[in-house]
């Protein structure tokens, strides 16, 4: 799983939380677009989980690179804004799950549950 949000806290506690899934491997965390790409070419993860406002590139434009590179991947919009969910399942997320709610609601989402 590869987690691109552009708060450092953010990333470090959902790599930590993650990670203590055994069912689940954090192959990175970034904070932009460009890096989100840069890391997916070289690790190949088969989720990312994504928030919507990221530096770098549009959230629409960043899931059809990403499904380009990696036709099976699944991607899980996770943000704080409640507005983009439409636009995000439209534009091929998978699911969107709001930040500020319980961390297992996410985990859910990540491992298709």
């Amino acid at each position: 799983m590869l987690l691109v949000d552009d708060e450092d806290g953010i990333r470090q506690l959902l790599t930590r939380q993650l990670g203590e899934n055994r069912c689940l491997r954090v192959c990175g965390a970034v904070g932009t677009g460009e890096a989100a790409l840069a890391v997916a070419t070289v690790e190949r993860p088969d989720v990312v989980v994504l928030d919507w406002h990221v530096p770098g590139m549009d959230p629409v434009a960043l899931m059809a690179k990403l499904r380009a590179l990696l036709p099976g991947l699944r991607i899980v919009v996770f943000s704080s804004d409640v507005t983009a969910a439409s636009t995000a399942v439209r534009a091929g997320a998978e699911s969107f799950v709001a930040k500020g709610g319980d961390i297992a609601e996410l985990i859910r989402h990540v491992l298709k549950q």
